[in-house]
Parts: C-alpha cells; sequence; structure tokens
C-alpha cells in the first residue's frame, strides 16, 4: 500500500494511559512514552520531543465503546455514531515501521449523521490552529455529495462560523469561516484511494495552508477572522450532520497555533521514520 499524508495546525499529544503508544520518530528508532512515563515531552524538562510540543486536543481511537477517550486528559470524549474502531494496527501496518498504531475510527458514511462527537468547549475554537490526521478511503467520491469531511467545529444556525477540513472528490480543502463570511484554501493534487496519507491544515490568522504528506500543497490568504458558534467538535461531519466521511480516520490532534512548514515535516517524519 502507497503511503500519502495530509497535515493540518492541530495540537498533538501522548497520553500512556491510553495504551502505551510506540513510536518511531525522528529522534531514534522505536521509541515508547511509557517506558519511561514521558509524554512528547522530556521528562525532567520543558524541551517538546515533538513540534510545537503536546497538542490541546488528542484523538487516538485505540478504545472505543459507546466513547472513544481523548488523550490530552480534557474530559472531552468523543461519543461515536456512524463509526467503530477498525482493524488493529491498520496505520502501523500500512506505514511499515514498528510503531504501534492501535485501532482506526472506521466510518460508515450516510446522511445525518456523523463519525463521531466530541462536546462545545473553548478547547476547539483557537484563533489560530493546526490540525494534523491521517485519512484513507476506497473510494473518495462515496462520502455525501462527494465531501468526506474530516472534521469541524461549526455553529448550528447556519451562519458562517468555525473551521471545516474536508476532501472533496479527492481532493483535501480547508474552510475558515467568520466575519459573514468563509474563505477556503484548495490542495493541488487529489488523493490516491486505498491509501492512508497524513492531511495537516494550518491556519496563523492570515494565511492557510494544506500539507499533504509533510509537504505543503498550497497556501492562500484568508482575509477574516476565525468565529465560532456552539456546535459539538465533528469528526467525519459538518454542522449539519452531513458529508459524512466513509473510510478510516486516525491520530486526529489540534493545537493553538499554525505550525511552520519545518514542524510539519517533523510532524510527519515522526511517522514514517525511516522506514518509507
Amino acid at each position: 500500500m502507497r503511503l500519502g499524508l495530509i497535515i493540518v495546525t492541530v495540537a498533538l499529544t501522548t497520553a500512556c494511559e491510553q495504551g502505551g503508544i510506540q513510536f518511531s520518530d525522528v529522534y531514534g528508532s522505536e521509541h515508547s512514552p511509557c517506558d519511561t512515563g514521558d509524554t512528547f515531552n522530556d521528562a525532567g524538562d520543558d524541551e517538546a520531543r515533538g513540534p510545537l510540543g503536546q497538542p490541546v486536543l488528542y484523538f487516538p481511537f485505540d478504545e472505543c465503546s459507546d466513547t472513544t477517550p481523548e488523550a490530552m486528559g480534557t474530559g472531552l470524549d468523543a461519543s461515536l455514531i456512524a463509526a467503530s474502531c477498525g482493524a488493529e494496527n491498520a496505520l502501523g501496518d500500512a506505514l511499515g515501521g514498528g510503531w504501534l498504531s492501535g485501532t482506526a475510527l472506521a466510518c460508515s458514511g450516510g446522511p445525518n449523521s456523523a463519525c463521531a462527537s466530541a462536546p462545545d468547549d473553548p478547547l476547539f475554537e483557537p484563533g489560530e490552529f493546526t490540525i494534523s490526521a491521517w485519512v484513507a478511503s476506497a473510494d473518495w467520491s462515496a462520502c455525501g455529495g462527494g465531501h468526506c469531511t474530516i472534521v469541524s467545529k461549526g455553529n448550528t444556525d447556519n451562519a458562517p462560523r468555525g473551521y471545516w477540513l474536508a476532501i472533496i472528490y479527492g481532493t483535501p480543502r480547508l474552510n475558515v469561516q467568520g466575519n459573514g463570511g468563509e474563505t477556503s484554501v484548495m490542495a493541488t493534487d487529489p488523493l490516491s484511494p486505498n491509501t492512508w496519507h497524513h492531511l495537516t491544515a494550518t491556519f496563523d490568522g492570515h494565511t492557510g495552508t494544506l500539507y499533504v504528506d509533510g509537504a505543503v500543497s498550497r497556501s492562500g490568504q484568508i482575509p477574516r477572522g476565525l468565529e465560532y458558534g456552539h456546535e459539538d467538535f465533528l469528526i467525519g461531519a459538518i454542522a449539519n450532520r452531513n458529508y459524512v466521511h466513509n473510510g478510516h480516520i486516525d491520530e486526529v490532534m489540534l493545537w493553538d497555533s499554525a505550525m511552520t512548514e519545518a514542524e510539519v515535516a517533523e510532524l510527519y517524519d515522526s511517522y514514517v521514520g525511516d522506514g518509507m
């Protein structure tokens, strides 16, 4: 299986109590933070082990029942709706390294639904952000209207507020909404089906950038500030519960600042290591 990556600026963290994730990162070979009691930050100091240090929110999808835990300890766990936890280590096997990725969120698509939903909270509403996720689908046109949502934080009154990261007929898109309108940045090339891709989106208050597999795909000026409503943080759907993802989503992270190009490349390399 070929590998693709799309990155969105977002905050990431690893929590040992969520299963002892082993991670092949840029600092060495296979690394398990839980062996030493640290997270992505080195034990005993404030130097970040990964870019931008810990994310604000992190959904690894390694435990699923009616809910899946948020691994940074916020208590903002996500309720599963039209989804389940998929095959064990599907992402790790696709990457070809020694990292044990656990399970991934398997979304079944369908209208008037979502893959998962976390409760409305200010932590999901940064003024700047990085969103990162691994995604895959057998058919990018099989989602509602060909729109495969990865994550969204919108508004129930249909006013344009929030952010939306999606794949439109195979091509990634970031929407930033506020000040009475919305602005989009569209990636340059479509994603391959039946392939894991890493998607990253960043917004620094002025510019939105989409990254695929650790590399810049496209940047664009966004002449508006973010505004937020009171919709939940949705994984795999937009605020009206449409454009539901049909496929897999894993390793969703959100940061409250925008990563640089070098930091996004480092984040991607921390997954693929030397084994790709």
